[in-house]
């Protein structure tokens, strides 16, 4: 191994391999040539530490004074589910027929007789997806009939929230509170938000196990400008109803006590975040009585909140629902446009209307569509949350009730109202909502130089080869076959920015000798890849493990991750499933470009085996389609051949290769180098490479066969 890099800087100049800083120099108006020799680099990492390993490099410039703006979001979104009764309906229909029950992946799912809460479901994970794909976004949850009870305080958890979603029943029953569930977001809103999780190093714990008769406090101290805290505990483990972990805020006023759930002695609790506790100190306090020693508690981290932290979060509620609002909230008073008097702050609902077609029209329903409106101004107006209404299925047609309802919701709450009983235009509408939120939302990254500096920089120049290079001396796996030529395809597009899997099928009986994945991370970094399939998962490539405990900014970004071993790991026949990710590290995710996909090299048959007995053995005049675009034709194979027989391999005919051995042979060998079953050939061949060998049979002059034939190609 030896490595020349050849450059002119006039700011220092550095250079990574993995995590070993290869050379560091000062900035010069010359051409520098740094030179490493095998033996310096293996003494650096090691052979292993390169071998059939994906290695990132990093070549930058140091010395320079500059400002970094991250690229986040700053978005707090609450996504509001409407769980009444007939969400059980169908979605295209306005009567009260069931609608059909479908997972996200039915390709059924955006028929008009799908159940409403199915689609619900499906939309409302696709939406947190897209919110949570940038990274510093929250989204809380509410589902509401009466009352808003079914609700997750915002997160950036997206396992957590999807599998709240999930919880959602299929069977969905009662009538529709509006304003208790846009009350239920005002109040996830108004809790602290955007706020700095700080490890607690070493943790916070009790003895494990806590002694009897046990009475003791510690204290957690956060930065002198935090308002609020809270603590997290990654379990409590206390007797129950004898021994308690207490909270305390800095004046010793109590917060809220815990002790173990379910039948006694209990069951512990786990991934437990307290209450916000107002100032910068939380006490913890474990007491123990005589009797039942128990494993105690341990806290990892805390979160706090700054007079400014949460000062520029843009908050969002998406309030969506299919039907009619029937109950309120306390009853405010409401003229139009947005003047609300009175309190309607409630969220469990008292009844004035079923909410049924009939309620479409007449004032039966008005003290609850005006609480809803007033509900949504009440957001807008003291926390300047924006809010959108969404009209799920008929209801947005033909009902004056539920329209003037969802549009005052809207317009007084400074949003946007939409409504479709199509199921892929509310797909569409969802996600228009959700990309929408992300850019208005998004801080990008930046960086601006000081010290005027520019001009300097930019006159910077890194040399390519032959100059700067890397050359290795390996022994390769050999992965050479008689009877098979190689093929390099690209997949398509991964196309799963969120998901971030690509699905390759492999077709059967060829061998795959080399597989490497792209990635597009832009700022971010790929850290992280996974093969699934029928034979096998791996996980050969995670960055913060392969390099643990050094910050990504320190290491380069792949832009090619390879698959170690293809040919075994890589199964023929099916479709190979491949994730490939990025992040700024293991915890902070940024997902994945859609425009990734897989590069690899397949072998495939040139030689076929023995055919069966025909009556003739001459050949044919061939018309052959490529997968190109090109043809081949009236080209006699075997070239010698100089008969009337015409014989087709394209997309729109395959056929006259039958009775006749070396045709058959020849079809047969074509067959295999299709690899799709298109009627395209993938390797453009010379009818001249094609060799046969034939016998006769049983010394029957009349019968041919069996032919063995082969292409034969030099690469």
């Amino acid at each position: 191994m030896l490595l020349n890099v050849s450059f002119r800087n006039n700011f220092t100049t550095f250079m990574y391999i993995g995590d070993k800083l290869i050379f560091r120099v000062n900035g010069s108006n010359s051409t520098q040539t740094i030179t490493n020799t095998s033996t310096q680099l293996l003494g650096l990492f090691g052979s292993s530490a390169v071998s059939e390993k994906t290695v990132p490099i990093r070549i930058g410039t140091g010395g320079i004074s500059y400002n970094v703006t991250r690229g986040v979001g700053n978005a707090d979104v609450i996504l509001i589910t409407d769980l009444s009764g007939s969400m059980r309906w169908r979605i295209g229909y306005s009567d009260s027929t069931n609608g059909v029950r479908r997972n996200c992946d039915d390709p059924q799912l955006y028929d008009d007789d799908t159940r409403r809460i199915s689609l619900a479901k499906c939309l409302d994970k696709d939406f947190v997806d897209i919110i949570l794909n940038t990274t510093g976004n929250k989204v809380g949850l509410v589902g509401f009939t009466t009352s808003a009870n079914t609700y997750h305080d915002l997160s950036d958890n997206k396992t957590s929230l999807i599998n709240h979603i999930n919880s959602y029943s299929d069977w969905p029953s009662g009538g529709t509170c509006v304003c208790c569930a846009i009350n239920r977001a005002y109040d996830l809103l108004n809790q602290p938000s955007g706020g700095v999780e700080v490890s607690l190093t070493p943790p916070v714990e009790s003895p494990h196990n806590y002694p009897n008769n046990y009475d003791h406090t510690w204290i957690v101290s956060g930065p002198s400008n935090a308002t609020k805290m809270r603590v997290h505990f990654t379990e409590i483990d206390v007797e129950r109803g004898y021994d308690y972990v207490y909270i305390y805020d800095e004046n010793d006023s109590l917060i809220v006590s815990y002790t173990n759930t379910g039948w006694w002695p209990g069951n512990p609790r786990f991934n437990v975040w307290t209450p916000w506790v107002d100032g910068n100190i939380i006490k913890i306090r474990l007491t123990s009585d005589s009797s039942v020693r128990r494993w105690g508690f341990k806290a990892d981290r805390y979160e706090y909140v700054s007079t400014t932290s949460a000062s520029d979060r843009k908050k969002y509620i998406i309030v969506m629902t299919d039907g009619i609002t029937g109950f309120h909230c306390g009853g405010c008073s409401y003229t139009a446009p947005c003047n609300c008097g009175g309190s309607c702050t409630n969220t469990g609902g008292v009844y004035d209307c079923n909410g049924n077609p009939s309620d479409c029209t007449g004032s039966q329903c008005d003290t609850a569509i005006n609480d809803a409106i007033c509900s949504s101004e009440r957001a807008h107006s003291d926390l300047n949350a924006t809010v959108y209404s969404i009209g799920f299925g008929p209801v947005s047609t033909g009902c004056p009730n539920a329209n003037r309802t969802l549009r005052g919701i809207a317009d007084c709450g400074n949003g946007s109202y939409y409504g479709s009983q199509n199921a892929s235009e509310l797909a569409d509408i969802y996600s228009g909502i959700a990309s929408e939120i992300v850019n208005a939302s998004y801080y990008s990254q930046t960086i601006t130089l000081t010290g005027g500096v520019t001009a300097n920089v930019t006159n910077a120049t890194l040399y390519g080869y032959p100059e700067s290079y890397i050359e290795f001396t390996y022994t390769p796996i050999n992965t050479s076959y008689y009877g098979r030529i190689s093929i390099t395809e690209k997949s398509d597009r991964f196309n799963d920015p969120i998901n971030c899997v690509g699905h390759v099928l492999i077709p059967e009986g060829v061998n795959v000798s080399e597989m490497k994945v792209t990635s597009y991370s832009a700022e971010f970094w790929t850290d992280y890849l996974s093969l699934n399939n029928s034979k096998t998962f791996i996980e050969p490539y995670k960055l913060w493990s392969q390099y643990p405990g050094i910050p990504y900014i320190s290491l380069g970004d792949p832009y090619i991750v390879n698959i170690p071993d293809p040919e075994v790991v890589i199964k023929a026949g099916e479709y190979n499933n491949i994730t490939i990710e990025t992040g700024n590290s293991e915890t902070e995710r940024t997902n994945c470009s859609a425009d990734d996909r897989a590069i690899y090299t397949m072998r495939i048959k040139s030689l076929t085996g023995y055919g069966n007995v025909y009556p003739s053995s001459e050949g044919c005049i061939w018309d052959i389609e490529f997968e190109d675009g090109s043809f081949m034709n009236d080209t006699a194979i075997p070239i010698t051949y100089t008969g009337g027989n015409n014989c087709s391999y394209t997309s729109s005919l395959i056929g006259g290769y039958e009775d006749d051995a070396i045709n058959d042979a020849i079809y047969r060998l074509l067959s295999g180098l299709d690899l799709d079953n298109n009627g395209k050939i993938d390797i453009v061949f010379d009818p001249a490479a094609v060799e046969f060998k034939t016998t006769g049979t049983g010394g029957v002059r009349s019968l041919w066969g069996p032919v063995a034939i082969k292409l034969i190609i030099w690469m």
